[in-house]
């Protein structure tokens, strides 16, 4: 199935592929390759940590510049990944 971008709100997919170069810059190109960095329960913990502090008004990440929800959206993004592809980390 092919990509139907003019139905993606892309101003919300740039503020996470912001988020995703920002990390890569810390953990390699596609550090969230890596099934046994971070496991799926820990990235669903960050995705709750940045809708937590969007929500207590701690917005944005000072480390980025994006928004908490940005991180949580690529957060989110690396798992559902991760499930579609059954890789470990996911159970």
């Amino acid at each position: 199935m092919s990509i139907n971008y003019s139905i993606m709100p892309m101003v919300g997919l740039e503020a996470v592929s912001n988020v995703m170069q920002s990390g890569s810059r810390k953990h390699g190109a596609r550090g969230f390759d890596d099934p046994t960095a971070v496991d799926c329960k820990e990235m669903i913990a960050k995705a709750r940590g940045h809708i937590e502090q969007f929500e207590n008004g701690s917005d944005p990440d000072t480390e980025s510049g994006e928004s908490h929800l940005a991180h949580a959206a690529a957060d989110l993004m690396i798992i559902v990944e991760r499930l579609k592809l059954d890789r470990l980390g996911c159970k």
